[in-house]
C-alpha cells in the first residue's frame, strides 16, 4: 500500500504538478489499508441493500409522513487546501426544515472529507427535536466502513468508529446509500461551503441554483 500510494503521488507530481507531504503519503496508504480489509470482510455478500435502500432511487424522493430525511455531502477544494460539507433536512413534503454548510481547512482524501461530513451532520441531528431520520449519503465506501466490524486505525477509520458510535445513541437515524443523482441539492450546497465558517440555512438564504433543485425535486 505504502508503494502505491508514494507511485500515485508521484504520477500527481509529474502530470498534474501536485506535491505531497510524505504525512499525506502514510495516511492515503492507511486509508487504502482499511478499505481493503473491510472489502475481504464483505467477499461474497450482496451489496445491493446498500447501494439505495434496495429502491434504486435515481433521484431525490420525499420521506414518508411524519420522517425527516437528511442528506450530506463533501466536497474538495485542493487549490485553497480546503474542504467542505453541505447538508440539508427535508420533510415529506420536500420542504427544506433546515440547512448548513461548512468550510474546513486541511488537505484530505475524499472518503475523509464524506465521513467528516456524516459526522458532522449527525451531531447537527443530535442538536434537533426529530424523532424518525432517514440519512442518506453518495458516499458508498462511507456506508460500507461504518456498517464494517473492521476496526481501521486510520483518521479515516477513526472517524469511522466515532460514526458508529453517534448511530448507537442516534438509534432514531437510518443510514442510507443513494446515488449521487438522488443527492444533487447537498452536492450543490458543500460545492458553496468553500469560504463559509458553518451557518444554519433556510431556503431564502441558498442560492438560486440550490432552490432551483428544490423546485425541480419537488416537481417531480
Amino acid at each position: 500500500m505504502v508503494s502505491w500510494a508514494i507511485w500515485r503521488e508521484r504520477n500527481d507530481f509529474v502530470w498534474q504538478k501536485k506535491s505531497w507531504l510524505a504525512s499525506n503519503i502514510v495516511t492515503l496508504a492507511k486509508n487504502m489499508l482499511d478499505q481493503y480489509r473491510f472489502a475481504q470482510e464483505r467477499k461474497g455478500l450482496s451489496l445491493s441493500p446498500l447501494n439505495d435502500g434496495g429502491r434504486n432511487c435515481e433521484r431525490w424522493n420525499a420521506p414518508v409522513l411524519n420522517k425527516i430525511k437528511v442528506n450530506v455531502d463533501g466536497a474538495l477544494f485542493e487549490k485553497e487546501g480546503q474542504f467542505g460539507v453541505g447538508c440539508v433536512a427535508r420533510d415529506h413534503h420536500g420542504t427544506i426544515v433546515e440547512a448548513f454548510k461548512k468550510g474546513k481547512i486541511g488537505y484530505v482524501q475524499p472518503e475523509t472529507a464524506e465521513i467528516i461530513g456524516i459526522k458532522e451532520a449527525l451531531n447537527w441531528i443530535a442538536t434537533h427535536p426529530w424523532d424518525n431520520v432517514v440519512f442518506e449519503t453518495d458516499s458508498l465506501v462511507c456506508v460500507q466502513a461504518v456498517q464494517s466490524k473492521v476496526f481501521m486505525s486510520s483518521q479515516f477509520g477513526l472517524i469511522v468508529q466515532d460514526v458508529r458510535n453517534l448511530l448507537l445513541s442516534l438509534s432514531f437515524v437510518e443510514l442510507c446509500f443513494v446515488k449521487r443523482s438522488a443527492n444533487k441539492l447537498v452536492h450543490c450546497l458543500a460545492r458553496d461551503s468553500c469560504f463559509s465558517t458553518g451557518c444554519a440555512l433556510q431556503l431564502e438564504d441558498c442560492s438560486s441554483e440550490v432552490r432551483s433543485i428544490v423546485l425541480n425535486e419537488f416537481i417531480n
